[in-house]
């Protein structure tokens, strides 16, 4: 709690008392925050449960749009709660982040910087293109919205080729660090980077494990083969009771292509047939339902 209001303080006495000419950022703005399939962020917080971990597990194409698929997991007890959005670039120097691709009706969103922001829209204008000691709105000296950094710094003791922090001075306040991405910051919930793994490169410490799901005793012989497939793939499942079996193929953007599995099965070995023949290559999930209990595996279909 100290450091939420140690960070409040720090920002409104970050207001610049007088104006200064921005300082041109050069940098490719991507860079800070780099979307790549298999980058790996985890950030410490305030609040419980402490750990967060995001992770871009693949990419898709849809209408034209390249999209990262990221996956943010927060382990508690009961097991992990995983948000699942779909991330990129806009031309106005910022992301789209959202959780259902077929809402996404413009090209460049609600991200102009030029006015001031509702609280559930402040992350909306986080505009990478901007350069450093840029004010992005004023109404009065009390609502200004200003970026700070520059060129070097360090993440978690390595050098950085610049950082780039973003500010409303009551109570906001995001950092980025070029070819790494967010470092820390929030309002009253904060967090910061403790490890990093991006392009290949690693930063900090890793805490967090993934843990293999637990699966229903029932069904835990349940297989797909091929995998990768081709032209059909076979899953196969051994009920030891009487039970309801539902099996529906989904596309990486959460879609449902089709229910191939729906009925009641008694307890024996069973396979059913799932043609991907007409399948384009990519990844694809399997959910699994057995009387009440859930389960998805992945599957590759190639060509």
């Amino acid at each position: 709690m100290m450091r939420v209001v140690a960070l409040i303080l720090a920002v409104i006495l970050a207001t610049p008392a007088t104006a200064q000419d921005p300082v041109p950022d050069t940098l490719d703005w991507r860079g800070y925050y780099p979307l790549g399939v298999g980058n790996v962020w985890e950030y410490n917080g305030v609040e419980s449960p402490s750990l967060t971990h995001r992770s871009i597990v693949g990419d898709t194409l849809a209408d034209g749009r390249h999209y990262y698929v990221l996956d943010t997991t927060i382990p508690v007890p009961r097991g992990p709660l995983v948000y699942r959005h779909y991330v990129r670039y806009d031309s106005s120097g910022g992301l789209v982040v959202l959780t259902d691709v077929t809402a996404d009706s413009s090209d460049v969103p609600d991200t102009e910087c030029d006015e001031a922001r509702t609280w559930d829209k402040l992350h909306e204008c986080v505009a990478f293109r901007s350069d450093f000691r840029d004010t992005l709105y004023a109404r009065a000296p009390w609502d200004t919205y200003f970026v700070s950094g520059g060129y070097g710094g360090t993440v978690l003791g390595v050098d950085v080729a610049a950082i780039k922090c973003f500010h409303i001075p009551c109570c906001w306040s995001m950092c980025y660090a070029a070819n790494i991405g967010w470092t820390e910051g929030g309002s009253l919930e904060y967090y910061w980077l403790t490890y990093a793994r991006v392009g290949g490169q690693e930063y900090g410490t890793r805490r967090y494990t993934s843990i293999e799901p637990r699966r229903d005793p029932e069904t835990r012989s349940a297989m797909l083969h091929p995998n990768p497939a081709y032209d059909y793939a076979t899953l196969t499942i051994r009920l030891d009771g009487p039970k309801m079996v539902r099996a529906s193929l989904f596309d990486l953007l959460g879609r449902q292509i089709q229910t191939f599995v729906d009925g009641f099965y008694p307890p024996s070995r069973h396979e059913f047939f799932l043609d991907t023949s007409l399948l384009p290559a990519g990844v694809y999930f399997v959910r699994l339902s057995t009387g009440g209990w859930v389960e998805t595996r992945s599957l590759i279909v190639a060509r």
